[in-house]
């Protein structure tokens, strides 16, 4: 069967759809098969069972690092360039590499207000519903990542709360929140997560309380705390 890579995203189920292999660091490479299910890998699997191994795909987990790596990764940060005649845009990138980075931030933006922050005050709203299913459809157009890109540029210089960066981070710890709170929803993580919605904010002193909880799980990852935008 045939599988696409969708983009890289959190996930506390540590286990690969083809190897015995455990997922240690809550990062995973999200497929989808031609029915539209969505299976999770690790690198190495990611890249040999998906069609586009090396193709650029959002990548929702920027606000974190990963403390040791398990793999060489793959999507983002090794992206093969590609073949054949490289014009060269600004900062030594080939134009069509430029073009793939752009694309991939418009669709990550789009991912983050329309799927993963759902319920959080002023991220969605009508427009961006339209665009969200041209994405699912598979058929955004030059307009939608002119818009998207126009967006991300308003709300960095006017709501910065709203900008690509403090999303990636507000997602961050939102997914972690969220796990948390399912094995023991303690008060302070509970007081964290009605800060963050209301705020779209997280100290860094909280942002490292939160990584002391993952660090007692084990997992090889943190999430920055200067990541969001003060």
């Amino acid at each position: 069967m045939t599988y696409l890579l969708l983009r890289i995203d959190f996930s506390d189920d540590p286990n690969c759809n083809w190897c015995t292999n455990k997922l240690r660091s809550g990062k995973v490479r999200v497929l989808q098969d031609a029915n539209g299910r969505e299976v999770q890998a690790g690198p190495t699997c990611a890249r040999k069972n998906a069609s586009n191994p090396n193709e650029r795909v959002p990548d929702l987990t920027k606000a974190t690092l990963e403390l040791e790596g398990d793999e060489p990764p793959v999507g983002p940060s090794s992206v093969t360039p590609p073949k054949g005649p490289r014009t060269q845009g600004s900062g030594g990138l080939s134009v069509e590499r430029q073009e793939q980075i752009r694309r991939d931030r418009a669709e990550s933006y789009l991912l983050l207000r329309v799927e993963k922050l759902v319920g959080y005050k002023d991220v969605l709203f009508p427009r961006l519903q339209v665009v969200y299913q041209r994405y699912l459809d598979k058929a955004l157009t030059e307009d939608d990542y002119n818009y998207l890109d126009n967006l991300m540029a308003k709300t960095k210089a006017d709501r910065p709360k709203l900008s690509l960066r403090n999303l990636q981070a507000t997602y961050a710890c939102h997914y972690w929140i969220e796990r948390f709170l399912e094995q023991d929803p303690k008060p302070f993580i509970q007081s964290l997560q009605a800060q963050l919605k209301d705020r779209l904010y997280l100290t860094p002193a909280q942002v490292g309380k939160l990584n002391e909880c993952l660090s007692e799980q084990k997992r090889p990852l943190e999430i920055d705390p200067e990541a969001f935008v003060r």
